[in-house]
């Protein structure tokens, strides 16, 4: 899962670490071997977070601007966890890394599964992209594991991917209906949700719908579009304001999809009526 906007200081924010990543390769902090070209390894690192965030069809240059976290959790794509966590490690002081190390293992109910996965998965992704004066950082890596390992001992290694995880991220449940998914849910900050749902709530023509509209707000799906008694332009005005204001990170054009597949706007309904 990928999550915006709100993040724990050791959760691994894929848009941060790639800007820390730059910066410390454009001031020549982080020694890069030789036979590693710094562009094409920015740019690989910048094509995986497009693959990431592409589902949620966000504005990724307006988040790079705003400087946004984008938070990668295992249950979006072990994978990507992995990777991530890995260039995460290189960008973060050698002291803070048992601190992060024990908040990820605390959000692992498997403590074993953890242990292994950063081990034998991303160790070897960070010991085969790691710069080569972050010694410090390998050090104080090998020395966590060694104390964890005498705590927890060993076991035959399991498909990390059985792992079982806890998080209060992971196990929120989002309420929907049972219906197809009218268009992909507006990606804001959770700020602003409240406000939000107070000025829509004053044009529902039905005030029954609230609850939709919450749980609409709140990323899930209708059976059908809510009906609100105000022009769609105006309410339209209102989300692109946001989105100038680093509010809502979802391209214009999504918001026009979510707004046309979720509303009926006054001049539509007076259509309806007249049918």
């Amino acid at each position: 899962m990928v999550k915006y906007f709100n993040k724990h200081v050791y959760e691994i924010d894929i848009l941060n670490t790639f800007i820390s990543f730059k910066q410390n390769i454009s001031n020549n902090t982080f020694e890069i071997t030789a036979n590693i070209n710094a562009a094409e390894y920015l740019d690989r690192l910048w094509e995986s977070i497009k693959v990431i965030v592409q589902p949620d069809d966000i504005d990724l240059d307006q988040m790079l601007q705003s400087k946004i976290p984008i938070v990668i959790t295992p249950r979006y794509s072990l994978g990507h966890y992995e990777f991530w966590f890995a260039f995460q490690l290189m960008i973060t002081n050698f002291r803070k890394i048992p601190l992060l190390l024990e908040y990820h293992l605390e959000r692992w109910k498997g403590s074993i599964q953890f242990l292994n996965t950063l081990e034998f998965h991303i160790l070897s992704i960070y010991e085969q992209n790691k710069p080569s004066n972050v010694e410090n950082v390998t050090d104080t890596l090998y020395a966590w594991i060694v104390t964890r390992r005498k705590q927890f001992g060993f076991e035959k290694i399991k498909n990390v991917e059985d792992a079982v995880i806890i998080d209060e991220f992971y196990n929120v449940e989002v309420k929907e209906f049972q219906s197809k998914d009218l268009s992909k849910p507006l990606i804001m900050d959770q700020t602003i949700l409240p406000d939000l749902l107070e000025i829509l709530t004053k044009y529902l023509f039905d005030l029954n719908e609230k609850d939709k509209l919450e749980i609409l707000l709140n990323g899930g799906s209708l059976t059908a579009p809510l009906k609100l008694n105000c022009f769609g332009n105006s309410i339209g005005f209102a989300l692109i304001t946001l989105k100038d204001k680093g509010k809502i990170i979802s391209t214009k054009s999504s918001i026009g999809v979510w707004l046309q597949n979720n509303f009926l706007f006054r001049k539509e309904i007076r259509s309806l009526l007249k049918n």
